[in-house]
């Protein structure tokens, strides 16, 4: 199945689903994310997705920060109904920080596969796997 490829800017983040089947968050450099915002990228998510659960490649490289109820909303169920997997994409000691919080937060309720990498090919491969 070949899907058209879909974009949605919210205040900091661009969110795109992938002709590959992927949907894809990347922060914008220095975005400080609330709960507000992590709201907003859910919903864009789940627009270019269609609705449907799919495998999801956060990409944390420009992150400066995130607040605490943003972390705990993206283990929600919200958000647990967009993705099936997820993929975070780290490079530095806060993004690092961030992905291996949000990691503790979903490996204790195990809705959904969740690994932490710093090569996006990688990612995209491994994420590949829950396309459906």
């Amino acid at each position: 199945m070949i899907i058209e490829t879909q974009e949605v800017l919210t205040r900091i983040a661009t969110v795109q689903m992938g002709a590959d089947g992927i949907v894809r968050q990347t922060f914008m450099a220095g975005a400080e994310e609330t709960h507000a915002d992590a709201q907003e990228n859910i919903q864009a998510a789940m627009r270019v997705s269609g609705g449907r659960r799919s495998p999801v490649l956060v990409d944390l490289r420009g992150i400066k920060a995130q607040a605490r109820e943003a972390r705990v909303f993206y283990s929600g169920p919200e958000a647990v109904a967009v993705s099936n997997a997820v993929a975070l994409l780290v490079e530095s000691r806060v993004s690092m920080l961030i992905a291996n919080f949000f990691i503790s937060i979903t490996a204790s309720n195990s809705r959904r596969p969740t690994k932490l990498f710093t090569d996006a090919s990688q990612a995209v491969q491994w994420l590949s796997e829950f396309v459906g």
